[in-house]
């Protein structure tokens, strides 16, 4: 029975006032989510100050409940009481009694409601208000509660007090988890509820950080890598050891919360107000011994110790971790660091840097493969093992932007989805038949926990029904829609083909048919350097099969002879080859690096200098792009300087920049080009050869020049240099047939441009041998033929484009005279 006398005034008054909140909405059912509102409209009682420390107001109540229960037009007369009202009102008498209180209060009937599951608790969770907390600010109001009721000997002033100590008397001490529970997440709490993904290969970080965490001073690590390489996930995995007892000792009662630094920031309008902010979290973290705050963009802080406005916000941050009142665990990226952290002395000398790198591919297979059951909960999918090692393998050859394992995670991810949808799509009737069995014997399970045995009958009704639909499905059909679900490599394919451009069929063909066709394949684009594709294409195979120092680049090569022969042309054929990308080829034009403190420029400015933070020209493309076709134009034109950095790219595989970090060049090709020789060629026409050899240059004229420039290269580099080399590749002159075949290739990317406008252009060989003919110098190679081409073919044809005597959908044909072309155009409706 319950004794309405034991109430306060306003809790005498609770069930009508809910009733009328109840009512506004349309609800025909009271129940405690109405309490609730009805609560927090008292918001100067100790109960509203605790909503609104948490930002939870009377609106955001009412409007959470409606997204859980919509409007509707209910008449008051035909409201009734949930059952649950009851045992609300009963529980909140015995935590008063418990807690020795000789009335009840609004404080009481909330942590009732706390103690039972409802769309009320749900909402007061979600705001990080739980019974335990609640039951502590009880205790610590009713202690001052009870100092004053001893100076109180009128009984109405008691009656007065009684009904506002939450009001007037109540200060809110510090208490750990009040502020943090505005401002951050427990994650060590997400642990324990199972809300956190398995991490795994990370033992040599966890136990690095383990060890720094442990430390008498500098016990606050930083975790520095690029963006996705799973610097969080580390940290993750600590608070994971920590509630499943796997940490050591020292951090087995530790309390990870994870600090929203935006959110500490955001809203902060008044002078101060930041500042206290930081004050209230630093007050609650160094009252207790086993709180760690980890901060993500932990350069943030500096960042606040460098703006006007917020310097004394970051400094306290500062100050704090001077004198030992906080222990963090921050987390930036390694430009961030560099740009924001290295520079503030005060910072750097509080933290110790953890470097948090990639992972191998076959760590990053691991990892996927720890939370694959994730995203098949998610989209209902079976991913298979082949899948993910193909994510890996596709995702670090051709996303170079991003990092392992966050980019395989994502394409598993897209990929799922992409397969979830179109089987939806297919096979609605069977998702929709499976999901409504799932439901009915969800509500089953319910139905028999409340002893509700009628309902019961009638949805297994349902189900029978539902079971007898599903019979009706053909197994052929119920077979294909099982094998959907299946997440195969075709669908990895696929999504890394939309995401990178890069059509399917290069991204299916396998490694071994790439090494079995590329010499072929090369030589429909570079024209009379069959010894130039064959020494490139056997030292790529010998590499691809292993057969060559894994440490090293892929290959490494100097192009010799003349200008315009094909030197650049072969890197680029290489490139898209090798690579899928024609874009895969860094150009580097050694011109650039004549002077001694060029090298700079490569692998990035000395600490103190201009341009420090910024890396090198070389070693950050690299970075960015490390499947890459790596070309250094006109060697002989840098320093001597330059060549001993590629002396440790090409003996080691790698080249270490101003700031110490290691650049990775196993996976690029190196090729340098030069002209040194040349002049052997110069020589060669002065006595009279071009004449001789205008239709093909012949062997043994080939082999002089070979040795012409081999003898050159050896005078001007260094044997170290040439030896560490994989092959010296001379390429030929190119003779007239070759001109002609080099036309025929330039000439076709201009029928392609020309076909998007409709026009046909139709080229006769006598066009070709006219264009070749007047194209071709000896000394120059093909670099005069594209002129050729824009002034006898380009040109004429834009001028009869502007005179519209050709139009669009026309044909025009071109055929060559002795030292001119001549046009005939076809258009739709005429003939010239």
């Amino acid at each position: 029975m319950i004794k309405i006398e034991t109430f306060t005034q306003f809790s005498r008054r609770l069930l009508n006032l809910a009733a009328q909140e109840a009512s506004k909405l349309g609800h025909n059912t009271v129940d405690s989510e109405h309490i609730l509102i009805a609560i927090s409209r008292q918001e100067k009682s100790l109960v509203g100050r605790i909503l609104s420390e948490h930002n939870l107001y009377t609106d955001d109540i009412v409007q959470k409940v409606l997204e859980k229960n919509e409007k509707g037009v209910v008449p008051s007369n035909v409201l009734i009481y949930a059952s649950d009202i009851k045992d609300i009102f009963e529980e909140s008498i015995s935590i008063a009694n418990s807690l020795s209180f000789d009335f009840v209060g609004l404080e009481h009937v909330l942590i009732a409601i706390l103690g039972k599951k409802s769309i009320a608790t749900d909402i007061l969770n979600n705001s990080g208000i739980y019974q335990d907390e609640v039951i502590d600010e009880i205790i610590i109001a009713k202690k001052e509660f009870d100092n004053i009721k001893q100076k109180v000997k009128d009984i109405s002033e008691y009656n007065e007090v009684q009904e506002d100590y939450g009001r007037n008397i109540y200060k809110k001490p510090p208490k750990i988890g009040r502020v943090l529970n505005r401002y951050a997440t427990d994650i060590t709490n997400n642990a324990e509820n199972g809300e956190l993904n398995i991490v795994v290969e990370r033992e040599e970080d966890i136990e690095r950080i383990t060890h720094i965490l442990a430390r008498r001073n500098k016990n606050n690590p930083v975790l520095v890598g690029e963006a996705g390489v799973g610097k969080t996930s580390v940290i993750y995995a600590i608070a994971q050891n920590i509630v499943s007892k796997k940490a050591p000792n020292i951090l087995r009662n530790k309390r990870i919360f994870q600090l929203n630094m935006p959110l500490v920031v955001s809203g902060s309008k008044y002078k101060g107000e930041l500042e206290e902010r930081i004050r209230n979290i630093i007050e609650e973290v160094s009252s207790s011994e086993n709180i760690i705050l980890f901060i993500d963009n932990f350069h943030s802080i500096a960042i606040l110790s460098n703006q006007e406005n917020t310097s004394e916000a970051g400094n306290m941050i500062k100050n704090a971790l001077a004198e030992g009142k906080l222990q963090i665990i921050g987390v930036t990226s390694t430009a961030e660091y560099k740009r924001y952290i290295e520079k503030d002395d005060v910072i750097k000398r509080r933290i110790q840097v953890v470097q948090i790198k990639e992972p191998s591919e076959e760590k990053a297979i691991k990892m996927l493969m720890a939370v694959k059951q994730n995203y098949e909960s998610y989209h209902d999918v079976r991913i298979e093992q082949d899948a993910i090692e193909l994510a890996v393998k596709l995702s670090k050859r051709y996303i170079s932007s991003m990092y392992l394992p966050d980019k395989a995670i994502d394409i598993i991810d897209e990929a799922s989805a992409k397969l979830k949808l179109a089987r939806n799509e297919d096979y609605y009737e069977i998702d929709e038949v499976l999901k409504n069995i799932k439901d009915a014997k969800f509500r089953i399970a319910k139905e028999v926990r409340e002893n509700n045995i009628q309902n019961v009958s009638v949805i297994r009704d349902e189900i029978l029904e539902l079971d007898s639909i599903m019979s009706s499905i053909s197994d052929e059909r119920l077979k294909v829609y099982n094998e959907k679900k299946n997440l195969t490599k075709r669908d990895i394919e696929s999504v890394v083909s939309a995401i990178t451009g890069i059509p399917l069929e290069k991204l299916t063909k396998t490694q071994e048919d790439k090494l079995l066709d590329m010499r072929k394949n090369i030589s429909k684009y570079v024209i009379g350097q069959d010894e130039a594709v064959l020494s490139v294409t056997r030292a790529i195979q010998r590499a691809r099969t292993g057969l060559k120092d894994p440490k090293k680049p892929i290959g490494s090569f100097i192009f010799l002879g003349p200008t315009g022969v094909g030197k650049t042309q072969l890197a680029k054929t290489l490139a898209r080859e090798l690579f899928d990308d024609e874009d895969a080829m860094i150009r580097v034009d050694m011109s650039e690096y004549m002077e001694k403190f060029d090298v700079s420029k490569v692998i990035g400015s000395p600490p103190g200098y201009i341009g420090y933070s910024e890396g090198g020209q070389l070693t950050e493309k690299v970075k960015k792009k490390p499947y890459c076709v790596l070309l250094f134009d006109e060697i002989e034109k840098a320093h001597p300087d330059i060549f001993d950095l590629l002396l440790q790219v090409l003996d080691e595989g790698h080249l270490t920049d101003s700031q110490g970090r290691k650049v990775d060049f196993k996976n690029s090709i190196i090729i340098m080009t030069s002209n040194i020789g040349a002049s052997a060629v110069k020589k060669q026409n002065n006595f009279g050869f071009s004449n001789q050899t205008f239709e093909k240059i012949n062997d043994d004229l080939y082999k002089n020049l070979e040795k012409s420039f081999i003898s050159e290269l050896k005078k001007h580099f260094k044997p170290e240099f040439i030896n560490r080399v994989d092959e010296i590749v001379v390429f030929r002159q190119l003779g007239k047939n070759d001109i002609f075949k080099i036309a025929g290739i330039m000439i076709e990317r201009l029928q392609e441009r020309l076909k998007d406008r409709g026009i046909h252009l139709i080229i006769q060989d006598s066009a070709i041998e006219t264009i070749s003919k007047d194209g071709y110098n000896l000394e120059y190679g093909a670099r005069p033929l594209l002129r050729t081409i824009q002034k006898l073919l380009e040109n004429e044809i834009a001028q009869k484009i502007l005179l519209e005597e050709i139009k669009d959908n026309s044909f025009v044909n071109v055929i060559g005279n002795e030292d001119s072309l001549s046009f005939e155009i076809i258009n739709e409706d005429c003939e010239e």
